[in-house]
């Protein structure tokens, strides 16, 4: 991954980072607010494989439940305090882990593990 390997043609997907936040909609039985994910930013991404070692030492028995993107680096990103959370074809992750690379023209690769939306 490191020494700018990742041509930026292959950065044509997008994925939005936020947390779990309003969604301005109320829940007509309670007429409490209905949480949900909350859009901050949205960023070209594409995706990087790994060996299903890697895959079951990150997920265990749920590899399906995990997607590795590569995005550009971007300090203010990797504060996963602030983007907790992803979006991404459709589906809702959890940031595990960024692995950062700092040099100049430089990529990362973003670890998600899908959210189970029956919690």
């Amino acid at each position: 991954m490191r020494n700018n390997k990742y041509a930026v043609a292959r950065l044509r997907h997008k994925v939005t980072f936020g947390r779990e936040g309003n969604t301005g909609k109320i829940n007509p039985n309670t007429g409490k607010a209905i949480k949900g994910f909350e859009p901050l930013v949205t960023v070209h991404c594409g995706t990087y494989s790994i060996s299903t070692n890697q895959a079951i030492s990150l997920a265990g028995s749920a590899v399906t439940d995990n997607v590795v993107l590569v995005v550009r680096h971007n300090k203010e990103l990797t504060n996963v305090k602030k983007y907790p959370q992803a979006q991404y074809n459709g589906n809702t992750y959890r940031v595990d882990d960024w692995s950062i690379d700092d040099e100049l023209l430089a990529y990362d690769t973003v670890t998600l593990h899908k959210i189970d939306s029956h919690r």
